[in-house]
């Protein structure tokens, strides 16, 4: 698959981190996204270009970034990475 492309972050109303990115494209279709916090894979996300992680503490900074995977068991590269303070 590509890359996931121009990741970005943002706070909920609810302090939560809401992820958006452009989504990927392959040849086979795109079987969903990593999520990967803090460089540790966090958690394995469907097929949308978004998620939101709720399980985050104020005043904590996370890195986020993401990357594609197919049914063949491919992966993309990593998106960029972004950084943001939960407040």
């Amino acid at each position: 698959p590509s890359a996931p492309r121009t990741l970005k972050a943002t706070i909920t109303s609810s302090k939560g981190v809401q992820l958006n990115w452009t989504a990927s494209a392959d040849n086979n279709g795109v079987s969903g996204y990593e999520i990967w916090r803090d460089g540790t894979l966090y958690r394995l996300s469907g097929f949308s270009a978004n998620y939101t992680n709720t399980a985050v503490t104020v005043g904590k900074t996370y890195k986020y970034k993401v990357r594609a995977y197919d049914a063949a068991g491919n992966v993309s590269a990593f998106s960029n990475e972004v950084s943001i303070t939960v407040r």
